[in-house]
């Protein structure tokens, strides 16, 4: 059975970090988005069959994260099959946008549609926590709050029409070096705002969200200061870094805006995508050919 799978990007719209914990993960509170960039992805499943292949180019496959999802899948239910994955990568890596974590996640979605071992889709993110912290996000929501180290994911009804403006810096933020330069400048925080969900229902021009890497990384990495910079000297009602970076992102009062703002700067040496909010997709996205 051979099957495609679409797997998104998502933002980060909010994101704070809290102190490190014993278990050396850092606990966070977030709002997590999807949007439509997306990787394709072809899985075919050989019954009898033991290996798992995953071809995608410029990562060495036995240390690939779908390959350890794969792993972790066969091995909890003790199945046994062969794999063959082929990933066409549309989405920046080391950009702050999940695209690891998202294929990781839409591949344990595909396997368990396939397959059918797990009880319920809190049991699958629950198995895809063991080797991501964004996977449980992508497995269970369009739109959430996202705490603990990503495990505690609440699914929040997605804003209707919203776009934005992407920016990837032609770099790679290291996100263990994100982290320590958050413990460096002991910017980690001792307690998280209680007020996500009703500033995301608020108009997008009164979004106050933070992101404690902002920062820190905008001063480490001159190319996502520099990409923050357009924003800030733009017509942009909100813009923020994703994740620990290197993308950007601004949204404008129309998709109008977004396509004379990507215009204006595309002499600039960044990567421009102009995205959508996405909603009711997970179920949308794996399709038997």
């Amino acid at each position: 059975m051979i099957y495609k799978i679409s797997s998104p990007a998502k933002l980060n719209l909010h994101l704070e970090v809290g102190h490190k914990r014993d278990d050396g993960f850092h606990p966070i509170s977030s709002i997590f988005q999807l949007i439509d960039i997306f990787d394709e992805i072809t899985l075919e499943i050989i019954e009898g069959g033991d290996i798992v292949d995953v071809c995608m180019e410029g990562v060495d496959s036995s240390s690939n994260i779908v390959t350890k999802a794969c792993l972790l899948y066969k091995n909890k239910f003790n199945l046994k099959f062969g794999v063959k994955i082929k990933i066409e990568k549309n989405i920046p890596m080391g950009a702050g946008l999940g695209g690891g974590s998202g294929n990781a996640a839409y591949v344990l979605l595909c396997l368990d549609k396939h397959f059918k071992c797990c009880s319920s889709v809190y049991e699958l993110a629950n198995i895809g926590s063991e080797i991501g912290s964004d996977i449980p996000f992508f497995i269970l929501a369009d739109t959430a709050i996202v705490e603990g180290r990503g495990e505690v994911v609440t699914p929040i009804n997605t804003k209707n029409n919203i776009s934005a403006v992407v920016i990837v810096p032609n770099i790679n933020v290291s996100t263990s070096l994100a982290y320590n330069l958050i413990d460096k400048n002991c910017v980690s925080k001792d307690i998280f705002r209680d007020d996500l969900l009703d500033i995301y229902n608020g108009d997008v021009d009164g979004w106050n969200f933070e992101n404690s890497f902002k920062d820190v990384v905008s001063q480490e990495y001159k190319a996502v200061k520099d990409a923050l910079k357009l924003f800030e000297d733009s017509d942009a009602i909100y813009y923020n870094l994703s994740g620990s970076g290197a993308a950007v992102f601004g949204i404008f009062n129309s998709n109008y805006e977004n396509i004379a703002f990507i215009k204006k700067n595309s002499a600039k040496n960044f990567n421009f995508f102009n995205v959508s909010f996405l909603s009711n997709f997970i179920r949308k996205s794996i399709i038997a050919v």
